[in-house]
């Protein structure tokens, strides 16, 4: 019997996971472990790819167990555009020189694109050969999984300025990676309220340093999940990472393309939506990290001392020691600049969305209702909007967004629309018939302004949480620091004032607070062994 669920909101519902039996987390075990295979073996095979990172979940989560963390070799990479020069033809000569360089930039419009995914595995030949030359353009060594060091496979700091043969292209890319970070404690994460979230940000305005901001999204929750915290419950982190990381497409999510096969779609999903919420319960059964205190007094007392220390040089400002009921987080999950160095062009607009509570707000506009067109802003509803499955009406025009949640029984209080079929269909995501033109006015009550404003959003990250620190080694987004003193060092942009306070410190002082961040380790007890042909020490082998 396959389960019910038709909506990402449904997904997200935390009923659906706290009623999770044995037996569906079994299944999810089973589902996280397993590796998929094509059902159509060849370059457009689906049920796993046609392109894909790995073809098992544990294949990337399995440092210390099953649902643990990754090394570099499991960083999803992508090639960002920065500056193309073009030379020595007409301009269509050189999008179609351009296309050939690399068809990644190029999108089926022949339009180019700032950044493409270079997944690992699938794809045809052309598509291999593609992959490799934007790699080898950078570094030979990140083609060959036998290479550990991150100072061989992570995304390099500054870009690079490539050329074709005959030298009329040129361009500056970067190739950029995202690590893979624990789920270990990630249920309890889910249930963190956005209130608490709203807190963090509220305390940061205070301070003259950093300005974390929630990661708002366009229907009005707030992420949590990814390090762009672009995914507002678990069960979506989930069913994305099926899709984008395995290739297996789901019913709202659409598997990666093979950048030379562009005609090419999957009509069907790959996988099923009670294959990803059993995946999801089994993700929220893992257990949490924890601490682990020295026995000794004199050790403990050095522990002591580093708190005391993160605190004082302001690391515990976005790391949070609790957020919500979840002790010992260390993350506000907030979005923070982290200076140029840090910038990743890929999956991520120009623009955040701050949401605040307004009492009312009276949205007006003229609607040419031949073309369904509305002149100032577009007073749309969901379409599949049902009160009875939590969907939030939404109301967008340019820069400005109206959210009314549904948990307002009050939702559209008055609206000056005349009461034809012709105009009213708007409201169920139709076009207007024929006729003139329409003013319209609407009054919300209790509802969420949304505004779009600038933003340095590709070098903005999620704070990581620090729990389980010690055993989730590399750190940073893209993986490239090896030591948690090293990601320290790294630190810019928001986190400098405190890093260079961290510099300034004396040997002992500095020491004792790596002494404190080594005493959250990932959990042991309920943790499955994973499998030893993904484990790090077995991985280079297959």
């Amino acid at each position: 019997m396959k389960l019910l669920i038709t909506c990402i909101a449904c997904l997200a519902i935390p009923s659906l996971v706290s009623a999770a039996n044995p037996a569906q987390v079994a299944t999810g075990l089973q589902l996280f472990t397993q590796e998929f295979e094509s059902t159509a073996p060849g370059l457009n095979g689906d049920g796993l790819g046609p392109v894909f990172n790995e073809s098992s979940c544990v294949a990337c989560h399995n440092a210390g167990g099953v649902g643990g963390s990754g090394d570099v070799r499991s960083n999803a990479r992508s090639l960002g555009l920065h500056e193309v020069e073009l030379s020595g033809s007409e301009t269509n000569d050189q999008l179609s020189a351009f296309a050939k360089f690399s068809p990644g930039f190029c999108d089926t419009n022949g339009r180019i694109t700032s950044s493409f995914s270079l997944h690992r595995r699938g794809g045809s030949p052309e598509y291999s050969a593609m992959r490799n030359l934007s790699l080898n353009a950078f570094n030979p060594l990140w083609s060959d999984d036998n290479f550990v060091s991150t100072d061989t496979v992570h995304a390099e700091r500054t870009p690079r300025t490539i050329a074709n043969p005959d030298g009329s292209i040129q361009i500056k890319a970067h190739v950029f990676a995202r690590n893979t970070t624990a789920l270990f404690g990630t249920g309890l994460i889910d249930q963190i309220p956005d209130s608490a979230i709203w807190e963090q940000h509220h305390l940061q305005k205070r301070d003259n340093e950093i300005s974390g901001r929630p990661s708002t999204l366009p229907d009005g929750r707030l992420g949590k999940f990814g390090w762009r915290a672009n995914f507002a419950s678990l069960a979506e982190f989930t069913e994305n990472a099926c899709a984008n990381e395995l290739g297996l497409q789901t019913q709202r999510v659409t598997q990666p393309a093979d950048l030379t096969l562009a005609t090419y779609t999957n009509p069907n999903p790959d996988i099923q939506d009670e294959a990803i919420h059993a995946m999801t319960s089994f993700t929220v059964s893992l257990p949490r990290p924890h601490r682990v205190l020295p026995d000794a007094s004199q050790d403990r007392q050095v522990v002591d001392l580093g708190e005391q220390r993160f605190s004082a040089v302001g690391c515990a400002k976005c790391h949070t020691p609790s957020l919500g009921n979840v002790k010992d987080l260390y993350s506000d999950l907030l979005l923070h600049d982290m200076g140029p160095y840090s910038i990743d062009m890929a999956g991520a607009p120009p623009f955040r969305q701050t949401s605040t509570v307004i009492q009312q707000e009276v949205a007006t506009a003229t609607v040419n209702s031949y073309y369904g067109a509305v002149k100032s802003f577009s007073i749309t509803v969901d379409p599949q909007r049902n009160t009875d499955r939590g969907m939030p009406i939404i109301t967008r025009y340019p820069n400005r967004t109206i959210i009314v949640p549904p948990q307002y029984p009050s939702k559209l209080v008055k609206s000056s629309i005349p009461n034809t079929v012709e105009t009213m269909t708007l409201f169920k995501g139709r076009t207007l018939g024929r006729g003139g033109q329409t003013e319209i006015s609407i009054l919300y009550e209790n509802a969420y302004l949304s505004e779009v404003e600038q933003t340095l959003v590709n070098q903005e990250w999620k704070t990581p949480p620090l729990w389980g620190v010690r055993d989730s080694a590399p750190y940073m987004h893209d993986g490239r620091a090896e030591t948690i003193l090293e990601a320290i060092a790294m630190h810019d942009g928001e986190g400098r004032g405190s890093r260079n306070r961290f510099l300034a410190l004396s040997y002992d002082d500095q020491q004792a607070i790596l002494a404190f961040l080594d005493t959250f380790v990932a959990p042991t007890e309920g943790v499955i062994e994973a499998p030893k042909k993904f484990t790090r020490r077995d991985l280079a082998a297959r």
